[in-house]
């Protein structure tokens, strides 16, 4: 079958096909949700069963780390305003965060774990640091980029940001695949294998996310871009799960 999209940029997965596919990995944390509560109460009263398949649906739902991230790059390679970028994306992680902890925690307000939408914030405001600092002599450089990135690491240790299960930095997975796909852009074969290797090494299943992305097509840079609406899914999808989750569970 031809997975030629209809814009003529070649076979692969255009934009709108690896968003779906995004979606839809990432939906797999709300299936994992439906058979598991994640916290030390319940889990004592699960069945191994019930654990097994909620981990697994948990761990597919992290295959679309990789392929989001890829999105904001790909919207700033475009020519996206990295301000305008980072105040939706503000937004989007604000209104997402009720919702997350709905899910997530069960309860309408968690400092257990942040939705890893902060960590694309984060990402945006160290890319324009190290753009920012680039006229400055190299030592004074240095000194304030150490700084900024002590910050954010402690910022995301400190907020749990998009920490799952406990043990899996989603946080930190972000930030790491967006500095690989903004460097490595016009470097397919080394952009492809170290975010593989980066993946993979990161609890396995981002680097599956990867290799949905070898396969995008090969003009993917002329295809239209999808409107803003689809980033409000998110916020609206978990609300709509956490409340089902939160007064029939």
């Amino acid at each position: 079958m031809s997975t030629q999209t209809p814009l003529g940029i070649g076979h692969g997965f255009g934009l709108r096909k690896l968003l779906i596919i995004a979606s839809w990995l990432a939906g797999s944390q709300i299936i994992g949700r439906a058979f598991i509560v994640f916290d030390d109460a319940d889990l004592a009263e699960q069945s191994l069963g019930l654990l097994t398949w909620g981990l697994l649906f948990e761990v597919i739902s992290w295959a679309a780390v990789p392929i989001f991230t890829w999105y904001f790059v790909y919207l700033i390679k475009r020519g996206c305003a990295l301000r305008q970028l980072f105040l939706w994306t503000v937004v989007l992680a604000a209104v997402s965060e009720i919702p997350y902890d709905l899910v997530s925690e069960g309860s309408f307000f968690s400092l257990a774990s942040q939705n890893p939408v902060w960590a694309l914030a984060m990402s945006i405001i160290l890319l324009t640091a190290i753009q920012y600092t680039q006229p400055l002599p190299q030592l004074a450089r240095i000194v304030i980029l150490v700084c900024v990135f002590a910050a954010a690491v402690f910022w995301l240790i400190l907020l749990s940001i998009g920490v799952r299960l406990g043990i899996a930095p989603l946080g930190v997975l972000v930030i790491g695949f967006f500095f690989i796909f903004y460097y490595l852009w016009d470097q397919e074969n080394r952009m492809m294998l170290s975010t593989g290797g980066f993946g993979a090494v990161m609890f396995m299943t981002p680097g599956i996310g990867v290799v949905f992305l070898h396969y995008r097509a090969p003009l993917i840079q002329q295809d239209t871009l999808v409107s803003r609406i689809w980033m409000w899914c998110y916020p609206i999808v978990l609300g709509v799960a956490g409340l089902v989750f939160y007064f029939f569970t």
